[in-house]
């Protein structure tokens, strides 16, 4: 559904990413890694349009991004960002409602009962619902990361992005923010693309990984293939363990400590 070809991007004239080639199929999660710097949130930016590539073509359903209008993007893409500031009076539900937007008529001032609807659904599976007349800005942060989720489901989309969807969360939040992403993938083949820093969580929740070093995609592949720890001592210049999770199975990342380091040298 999404092929990136040969895309380079970045900034007054700066690369920040090179010869960047890669395709996303429907109901996939590809989760996208990498050191800080390597390129990630840019991207996401040059994804959405946000910036225009100074050399190679993304393809959305066969189609060039650069003759999708803003808002036939904003119907297909929704992006969950990390750094939305709520300094606005709005309720929960006002906020989850923003995601109609794209689909509103000119001089539609009031929701339709369709609208309504889809509003109400995409709270209650982000399990915001109870909270639709709660100021948002009140909320705690794994509160309003589901209801930033909840927003962006009410597009209707195919393909979703999330740029660190868990950053600031707890365990508990990292978890049910991510088991969500993955109950939408799974029953709504919803597409998803989502950066983490977190590896063991790149591990278990997605299918795919790409990982950015030094302006290109130094790997790509199942976590199991991408996930060893030579690729990772050398992208991250950090002594790490690869075991096996005993549960999943999936590879889990296990830091070796500086001073264990030391230890290991004597």
């Amino acid at each position: 559904m999404l092929q990136v070809d040969k895309l380079c991007c970045g900034y007054d004239k700066k690369p920040v990413l090179e010869d960047i080639s890669f395709n996303i199929n429907q109901g996939e999660v590809v989760g996208i890694i990498g050191p800080n710097g390597a390129g990630k949130t840019t991207l996401f930016r040059a994804i959405t349009k946000l910036i225009t590539p100074q050399k190679g073509e993304i393809f959305l359903f066969g189609k060039n991004m650069a003759q999708i209008s803003a808002e036939e993007l904003s119907r297909k893409i929704a992006v969950v960002s990390q750094d939305i500031n709520f300094v606005f009076n709005m309720t929960v539900r006002e906020f989850v409602a923003l995601g109609r937007i794209p689909y509103q008529q000119r001089l539609q001032f009031f929701e339709s009962s369709s609208d309504e609807h889809i509003i109400d659904y995409a709270m209650k599976i982000t399990d915001v619902y109870e909270l639709k007349h709660r100021d948002i800005s009140t909320l705690s942060g794994g509160e309003r990361q589901l209801a930033i989720i909840a927003k962006a489901l009410a597009q209707q989309p195919q393909l979703i992005l999330l740029d660190e969807p868990t950053v600031y969360l707890d365990i508990s939040h990292q978890v049910q923010v991510l088991d969500l992403v993955r109950r939408l993938n799974r029953e709504k083949q919803l597409s998803v693309i989502v950066i983490l820093h977190e590896l063991n969580l790149a591990s278990e929740y997605c299918d795919r990984l790409i990982l950015l070093h030094k302006r290109k995609i130094h790997s790509l592949g199942a976590p199991d293939e991408v996930l060893n720890y030579r690729t990772i001592e050398e992208v991250y210049n950090t002594v790490v363990v690869v075991q096996p999770n005993p549960v999943s199975k999936k590879p889990n990342v296990l830091i070796v400590p500086g001073m264990q380091k030391n230890r290991r040298k004597k």
